[in-house]
């Protein structure tokens, strides 16, 4: 079984947290895989970074890890094979990034503010996603 490891945005395979995710496994005998999700931020689209995932996930079985960003390409490429991932280590994923999304060309100031709930619960927007706290 694969163990991935998907970085947020404007990060990569080389960042402090990927490599001291990929030390530690090592120590303990374990391969992290850590895809490059942009390789190049002028062509970079949520569609490729799951083309990515979905590579990894073609091989067999797979436990996603994700920060930011990455967390949230780990939940939807869950959501898309179900089947192929055994499990999700999510590292604050970016759930809700899209509704913060500023449209293209609107003023800064016209953008809709949103308020973190004040439980910090994170609520997934994903069809039977459910959170499930470490003890």
């Amino acid at each position: 079984m694969t163990l991935a490891y998907l970085h947020g945005f404007a990060s990569g395979p080389t960042s402090t947290k990927a490599q001291f995710f990929r030390a530690g496994l090592a120590a303990l005998g374990v391969t992290l895989e850590i895809p490059d999700l942009a390789p190049d931020f002028t062509h970079m689209t949520m569609s490729g970074q799951l083309a990515a995932v979905d590579g990894i996930l073609a091989r067999g079985p797979a436990v996603l890890l994700g920060s930011s960003l990455g967390g949230y390409v780990a939940a939807l490429a869950a959501a898309r094979n179900p089947d192929r991932v055994r499990g999700l280590v999510l590292f604050a994923p970016a759930f809700g990034f899209t509704a913060r999304a500023r449209p293209r060309g609107a003023p800064v100031d016209r953008v809709p503010r949103r308020r973190a709930p004040l439980s910090g619960r994170a609520r997934p927007e994903l069809p039977g996603a459910r959170v499930r706290r470490a003890a």
